[in-house]
Parts: structure tokens; C-alpha cells; sequence
């Protein structure tokens, strides 16, 4: 026998440590978000680690539709309404709403941003690099409709 030889039984095992490791470093971008409910919080844009725009905001969410509102009455943000869908740590937004041109439409909620959580928020953040991009900033639990 060859010092080398190996049982069968190794290969399973291996496959098995591997799969499981898989499974646990991935676990966290299957994480389900319950959006459901009307959350309150701010919106700000920043341009090189500065905010130049903040709002209070108002997003309403259900079964994959949302609405809101810019509490200040301008289109910093515009919100309006639309679908959304949920992929891991991502939500797509997709608006559905017919703007003017008289304002920048980056500010307009769509396209995708990466989900994170906190103890009592919600942040939906669209970066553009390390020192610039959208953040709504949202109060986890959802006010009572």
C-alpha cells in the first residue's frame, strides 16, 4: 500500500467542508428584508464626502409596488411610485412616473442599490465611488398605515 493512498471516504468528506463553507459565506446575501409598511427617514447625495442635497422622506412599500414623497416638495429626491424587487443585498426600483426636465434625473428613485441594515434602519445606498453617491437613510419599523 502507498503511503499516499487515501480512502474513499476522504473525498466526501471534503466535498461536504467545502459545500458547508459555501453555504455559511453565502448565507448572508440570501438575506430576506421585510419592507412591507410606510418608513420615514432622510435622503442626502454627496459629492466628494460632502452632503449637498438632504430631504425628509416618506417610502411606502407593498408586495413588490412603492410610492413616496419628498416631505420638502422639490424633485431632491424625486420619488413618485413604481415596482421594486429584491435580489440578495440589492433592491431594483423601477419608477413609473413621468417627470419635467427641469431638474437633475439622477435624483429620480430608480435602478438598483445595495440593501444594509442596522439595529433600527434601513440604508438604501446607490454609490457612485467612495466619495459620492445617494443614501436613504429609513427608520426600520414601518409607521401603522
Amino acid at each position: 500500500m502507498s503511503k499516499f493512498y487515501k480512502p474513499d471516504i476522504v473525498k466526501p468528506i471534503h466535498l461536504t467542508f467545502i459545500a458547508l463553507l459555501l453555504a455559511f459565506a453565502c448565507a448572508d446575501h440570501n438575506q430576506r428584508f421585510e419592507f412591507n409598511g410606510t418608513h420615514t427617514g432622510s435622503f442626502y447625495r454627496t459629492r466628494d464626502n460632502v452632503r449637498v442635497i438632504e430631504a425628509d422622506v416618506s417610502l411606502s412599500f407593498e408586495d413588490g409596488k412603492f410610492s413616496g414623497v419628498n416631505k420638502e416638495g422639490n424633485n431632491e429626491p424625486a420619488i413618485c411610485r413604481g415596482t421594486y424587487t429584491l435580489s440578495g443585498r440589492e433592491i431594483y426600483f423601477g419608477n413609473e412616473c413621468m417627470f419635467t426636465a427641469n431638474f437633475d434625473w439622477t435624483l429620480i428613485l430608480a435602478g438598483k442599490f445595495t440593501v444594509t441594515e442596522t439595529d433600527d434602519t434601513i440604508i438604501l445606498a446607490k454609490e457612485i465611488d467612495a466619495r459620492n453617491g445617494d443614501y436613504y437613510v429609513l427608520n426600520k419599523r414601518a409607521d401603522s398605515r
